[in-house]
């Protein structure tokens, strides 16, 4: 006999024995049901914020800015997607010298942004009008690096003449600034040099002119405030030497010479509680100074 090869059966159904595919399941009804109240609730929030945002925009033109900033905050609130809301109040708050708010929302616009991969023209735009609210808050040099870097930032996400523009004007602007205080802070050395000469030689009447001087030109450097003190002190012009070993602490509150010059004064004026409190503050920077130590002995 030869061996012959079987042909593979065929599984048929237990219904038809013919071959078939299983019915598909259908979509749940109430599934479809429920969907379309929710898409018809989301464009009608989409509509909403739109005429938010319009009316915002009519607002901020007719220069009522706070009106606008309460249209986009609504619009925003209602479409977190679009952050045109956020630029768009970041513009207003720029025109309303409230230069902090604009950062914040710029900042937020851009993270946002990014996160949603939003056009780069509106992250361009953000990060320009962060840059122009910076350059408002910036009071020395230093505070123009972040403002160069939005504006480098800005030019990365989109290119624009304009904002090239803003990027060298800010540039220069820095450059600027630096040689001012470089020049500034030459002259606030020689005054103060000049102050102390002036006090070894117990001149104390000129060594306070010199160390205003010197104030002037440099207005953070605790040293002379600490030097006028001193002078005011010897003058007898205990209010004014207060004064000026305050204004030194606030500056630094670790300098030990502003404590001794206030507690000095305190002790002077004959107010010994308030005397002991400065010293006891002035032992946190230096426990071992002898001056404060001999200072507290003095008042007990």
């Amino acid at each position: 006999f030869r061996n012959r090869r079987r042909a593979p059966s065929r599984r048929r159904t237990p219904a038809t024995g013919a071959h078939c595919r299983l019915p598909q399941p259908r979509p749940s009804p109430r599934r479809e049901e429920r969907s379309v109240p929710a898409m018809e609730a989301e464009e009608e929030r989409a509509a909403e914020a739109q005429r938010e945002k319009e009316a915002g925009n009519d607002a901020y033109r007719k220069q009522y800015l706070e009106t606008a900033v309460d249209h986009y905050t609504r619009g925003a609130a209602l479409d977190p997607r679009d952050i045109s809301f956020l630029t768009n109040r970041a513009a207003a708050y720029l025109l309303m010298s409230k230069y902090r708010e604009c950062v914040r929302d710029c900042e937020e616009a851009v993270e946002r942004g990014r996160e949603l991969r939003a056009d780069n023209r509106l992250l361009a735009r953000a990060l320009s009008r962060k840059a122009a609210a910076l350059l408002k808050l910036a009071a020395c040099a230093a505070d123009y690096a972040p403002a160069v870097r939005a504006l480098q930032q800005s030019l990365a996400e989109h290119y624009s003449e304009d904002t090239r523009h803003k990027l060298d004007q800010a540039e220069t602007a820095r450059k600027e600034i630096e040689e001012r205080e470089r020049l500034d802070q030459e002259a606030a050395d020689h005054h103060r040099q000049r102050g102390n000469e002036l006090f070894q030689r117990k001149n104390y009447q000129e060594a306070t002119a010199h160390y205003t001087e010197a104030i002037e030109k440099n207005p953070n450097d605790p040293r002379v405030f600490s030097n006028r003190a001193q002078c005011h002190i010897y003058l007898g012009n205990l209010p004014k030497g207060l004064e000026d070993a305050e204004k030194c602490i606030e500056l630094d509150p670790t300098f030990l010479k502003g404590y001794v010059r206030k507690a000095n004064v305190q002790f002077l004026m004959e107010y010994y509680e308030s005397a002991l409190a400065t010293y006891i503050e002035g032992l946190k920077c230096d426990p071992n100074n002898l001056v404060v130590i001999n200072g507290l002995r003095s008042i007990h």
